[in-house]
């Protein structure tokens, strides 16, 4: 009985594990992407500011 109870746990380890290997190249890439549009709006920024 103990067995069988401590398979489920090691399977919900490892999806969790998964999970979190699959999740960091995406919060990178958001990271990236903030800053992307951060630039660009300070740039758009500027150009108004700009003098003609």
């Amino acid at each position: 009985m103990q067995t069988a109870a401590a398979v489920p746990e090691s399977v919900v380890g490892l999806s969790l594990a998964s999970a979190t290997t699959m999740s960091l190249p995406l919060i990178a890439s958001h990271s990236n992407l903030v800053a992307d549009v951060a630039a660009i709006s300070e740039r758009r920024s500027r150009k108004k500011n700009a003098p003609p």
